[in-house]
């Protein structure tokens, strides 16, 4: 059945709905076309809903991570820009319009290929705090790139200490390059 307060039945749903006969799994995969209802998930949508309702807060800044490079390739005078693709969220404390950073950090990366199929991630702990205080995702940044915008950020973060995954090509080529 649906959640509570949906309202969009039709012919066509109530006999989707009876033709899977309670496969749950089915019925959300194939007819909402629902990503979560083609695995095992703990929790439900409307759980997963409500826990980030209560648990989430909007972030302090949202823009983005921009930077030089010198003849050489090198990644120069990164700096953070208000607005753009909103790509980089930080939570801390905000000063001018910018975030501060004021802290020791870790950055944690997951790097994808870059063609739209999954985020690359790069999640910043507050090592004082122990607590997620900013992330830059995005779906569409080839490693190469990424890894050069890791780079940018892990000088703004005061030489942070980053970590990566580095299994698959992608992963080993994303480490080659930002150690490069």
């Amino acid at each position: 059945s649906l959640p509570p307060g949906a309202d969009v039945r039709s012919p066509w749903h109530d006999y989707e709905e009876d033709k899977r006969r309670g496969n749950y799994r089915d019925f959300i995969s194939n007819v909402w076309a629902s990503p979560i209802g083609s695995q095992d998930s703990v929790f439900s949508t409307i759980t997963l809903s409500r826990i980030e309702s209560q648990t989430l807060r909007k972030p302090t800044f949202a823009g983005d991570i921009s930077f030089n490079r010198t003849d050489d390739g090198r990644v120069v005078a990164p700096r953070v820009i208000p607005g753009g693709k909103r790509r980089f969220l930080w939570w801390g404390k905000v000063e001018n319009d910018l975030p501060v950073f004021d802290s020791d950090y870790v950055v944690g990366c997951d790097p994808s290929l870059g063609t739209g199929n999954s985020n690359s991630v790069a999640s910043i702990l507050d090592v004082d705090t122990h607590e997620i205080i900013g992330t830059w995702v995005d779906p569409n940044t080839p490693y190469e790139q990424f890894a050069d915008i890791v780079t940018a950020l892990g000088r703004l973060l005061h030489e942070a200490f980053v970590i990566f995954e580095n299994n698959g090509g992608h992963g080993i080529n994303f480490g080659r390059r930002l150690f490069a």
